[in-house]
């Protein structure tokens, strides 16, 4: 679920991470580029866990803030 503009970012481990060391989709986008919530899918890492965060595309344009509820399969 999500509401307005968000964009999430996928680390592997347990902790946040920044966006050169955050996993890359293997396929489908951490944006929603179609006005759509971000879908995505990643190549777990060896550890097997991740760590989501979502956010803001842009929280200094009011048209580009967003939630978003991530889920895991």
């Amino acid at each position: 679920m999500c509401t307005g503009d968000p964009v999430m970012r996928v680390c592997p481990g347990t902790t946040a991470c920044t966006s050169s060391m955050a996993l890359v989709p293997a396929s489908g986008s951490f944006h929603d580029a179609c006005g759509t919530c971000p879908s995505a899918y990643v190549t777990c890492p060896g550890a097997g866990q991740i760590h989501v965060l979502t956010g803001d595309y842009d929280a200094n344009v009011t048209t580009q803030r967003g939630t978003c509820i991530p889920a895991a399969r």
